[in-house]
C-alpha cells in the first residue's frame, strides 16, 4: 500500500505511513504497549498520597450497630480503593500513550504522533506537541511543495511556519529562487530595468552580479541606440564609449558611427563656414570609411580650396597661377571657374600686347605662350621673336662721340650664336651697344676713359631691351686684370677675344639678364 502524501511504500495492514506519518486508508492494529520509558518530552509525576483517615474517640456501640459500622467502612474502603485503583489504570495507560507518541514524534511519524497527543487532550504538554506535530507536518509539506518546484505555494508556508526550524531561510530561498525566475524573464522579455532591479535585490544569490551589471549593460545600449536613433550622437558616444571598452554587443561600431556621425556634422558646419580646409581634412578620414556622401564632399571641398586659392592669385595680379589652378574647375565645370579664366586671359593678353608695345619682347612672348590656348596668343608668340640685327653699334650715348681708342672685339667662329656687347664707363654710364653676328669681329671707336664690358649671346634675339631672354642665354662681365674695368689710352688699339679657350685674352664672370 502507497501513501497518498509522500508515496511511501507501506504495509497492507499500515494505518500510518512509516515515513510521513499521514493516516492511511486501512486501519491496523496498535502497537503493543511499550514500557514506561522517560522522554524529552515527559517527566512522570509522583502518585497522589491518601491520608488515613483522623482517628476518632470510639463509643461503646450495640453488636448490631458495629456490624453495620464494619459493613459501611468495608463498603468505604472498597470504594476508595476501586477509585484509585482505576485512576491509577488509567494513569498507566495515558503515561504509556503519551511515551509511545513522543516516540512517534521523535521518529517523524508526525500524524500517528498528532493523533495520539489530541487523544490525550491535556494530559501533561500533550496539546503543545500536538501543535509540534502540525507544525513538522506543514514544514514537511513545504518542503515537499519546494521540492516539486511550486515555489509560490511553498513560500507561503514557509512563512506561515515563521521561526520553526529553518523556515524563514527556507522561505527566502524560494523568494530569492522565484525572483531569480522572474527577473530570467523580464530579462529574457527585453524588461531589463525589472531585471536589474531583481537581481540587485537577490545580491551575491548565483550570478545574480554578473546578471545586473549585464542588465546595466543593456539598459545603457538600449538608450545609446535610442539616442543615436533620435540624432543626438554627442550623448550617444558618452554612453556607449564604457561599452566599447568591454567590447560589449556591437558597442565598439556604434561608437565608431556616433564619431563619424559628429565628425561629419562638424565638417559640413565647416564647409557651411567656408573653412574648406579644415572640412576637406574631416570628408578625407571619413571618405576612407566611405561614409555617407565623403568622397564627394571631400572633392567639393578640394575644389573650393584651389577656387579660393585662384580668386586669391587673381586679387595679387598673379594671373598665369591663377590659369593653371582654374583650369581644371573649368573641365568640372566648377561655379565661375570659367568665366574667372577668361577674365585672366583677357588681362593677360593685354599686358602681352602692352609689353610688345613696349620692345619688351622676351615679356610678351612669355605673356602670350601663358596663355597659348587662348585665342591667337601662340601665333603671338611666335611672333615676339626679332630678327638679328647687322654687326655694328646699336647705341651710342651722343655724350661720348669722342673717337681716340679702338676697340676690337672678335668673336668665335665655331659658335654659331651672335653676341650683343654693352659698354659702360666705370661710374655706369651706358656708352655703346653692339650686335655681332657669329664669326664676326668689329671695332668701334671711343674716347679714352676706364670702361666695364658685359657681353651676351644666345640663340634667340628679343630686341635691346631684353636681348636673348633667359632661355639658353649667357650673360657675363669681361674681367682684366685690373678687375672688371680697364682703362683705355689715347690712340691706342685694343683686341678682345671672347669666349676662346686658346688665345682669349679676357676671362668673365656671369651675371643675370637684370644685372647686364
Amino acid at each position: 500500500m502507497f501513501c497518498t502524501r509522500c508515496g511511501a511504500n507501506n504495509e497492507s495492514n499500515s494505518r500510518f505511513c512509516i515515513a510521513c506519518g499521514a493516516i492511511m486508508a486501512e486501519s491496523y492494529a496498535p502497537p503493543p504497549q511499550m514500557g514506561a520509558v522517560q522522554t524529552p518530552y515527559n517527566a512522570f509525576q509522583t502518585e497522589p498520597t491518601v491520608s488515613a483517615p483522623a482517628q476518632v474517640k470510639r463509643s461503646k456501640l450495640g453488636k448490631g450497630a458495629k456490624i453495620a459500622i464494619i459493613l459501611s467502612v468495608s463498603v468505604l474502603v472498597l470504594l476508595v480503593g476501586g477509585f484509585f485503583t482505576a485512576r491509577a489504570i488509567i494513569e498507566s495507560g495515558k503515561s504509556s500513550d503519551y511515551e509511545n507518541a513522543c516516540r512517534y514524534l521523535d521518529d517523524g511519524i508526525y500524524a500517528k504522533a498528532l493523533e495520539m497527543f489530541e487523544t490525550l487532550g491535556d494530559y501533561r504538554d500533550s496539546a503543545e506537541l500536538a501543535g509540534l506535530c502540525v507544525e513538522n507536518m506543514n514544514y514537511y509539506d513545504a518542503t515537499r511543495l519546494m521540492d516539486k518546484g511550486e515555489l509560490t505555494e511553498a513560500l507561503a508556508a514557509f512563512k506561515a511556519l515563521g521561526s520553526f526550524k529553518d523556515s524563514e531561510k527556507k522561505a527566502e530561498e524560494c523568494q530569492n529562487i522565484l525572483d531569480y525566475e522572474k527577473a530570467l524573464g523580464f530579462m529574457e522579455n527585453g524588461d531589463f530595468t525589472g531585471a536589474g532591479a531583481l537581481f540587485k535585490k537577490l545580491g551575491n544569490y548565483k550570478d545574480s552580479v554578473t546578471l545586473a551589471t549585464e542588465c546595466d549593460n543593456m539598459i545603457n545600449y538600449n538608450e545609446g541606440i535610442m539616442l543615436i536613433e533620435e540624432g543626438n550622437y554627442s550623448d550617444a558616444l558618452v554612453i556607449l564609449e564604457p561599452l566599447a571598452d568591454i567590447a560589449f554587443e556591437d558597442s565598439v561600431t556604434l561608437v565608431i558611427e556616433c564619431t563619424n556621425r559628429l565628425d561629419y556634422l562638424q565638417a559640413l558646419a565647416y564647409m557651411d563656414a567656408g573653412n574648406y580646409d579644415k572640412a576637406s581634412a574631416l570628408f578625407e578620414f571619413l571618405a576612407e570609411w566611405e561614409f555617407e556622401d565623403c568622397v564627394e564632399l571631400l572633392a567639393e571641398c578640394r575644389n573650393w580650396i584651389v577656387y579660393n586659392e585662384a580668386t586669391g592669385l587673381i586679387d595679387s595680379g598673379s594671373y598665369t597661377a591663377a590659369i593653371v589652378k582654374l583650369n581644371p574647375l573649368v573641365a568640372l565645370d566648377f561655379e565661375d571657374s570659367e568665366a574667372l579664366r577668361t577674365e585672366c586671359y583677357d588681362i593677360m593678353y593685354a599686358s602681352a600686347e602692352e609689353a610688345y608695345s613696349a620692345g619688351k619682347y622676351y615679356t610678351a612672348s612669355l605673356l602670350f605662350l601663358s596663355i597659348s590656348e587662348y585665342d591667337d596668343a601662340a601665333e603671338r608668340a611666335e611672333n615676339c621673336a626679332r630678327n638679328y640685327p647687322s654687326t655694328g653699334e646699336t647705341y651710342r650715348n651722343s655724350n661720348y662721340s669722342g673717337r681716340a681708342v679702338t676697340l676690337k672685339i672678335v668673336t668665335p667662329r665655331d659658335d654659331e650664336r651672335p653676341t650683343f656687347a654693352k659698354i659702360y664707363t666705370a661710374e655706369g654710364t651706358h656708352v655703346s651697344s653692339l650686335f655681332i653676328r657669329s664669326g664676326a669681329s668689329p671695332s668701334i671707336r671711343l674716347p679714352a676713359d676706364t670702361y666695364m664690358i658685359k657681353t651676351a649671346y644666345g640663340d634667340t634675339w628679343y630686341g635691346p631691351e631684353e636681348m636673348f631672354g633667359d632661355v639658353g642665354a649667357v650673360y657675363q662681365t669681361l674681367l682684366f686684370d685690373s678687375g672688371t674695368t680697364y682703362r683705355f689710352q689715347r690712340n691706342y688699339t685694343y683686341t678682345l677675344t671672347l669666349r676662346s679657350s686658346g688665345d682669349g685674352n679676357v676671362g668673365a664672370q656671369n651675371e643675370n639678364r637684370s644685372g647686364f
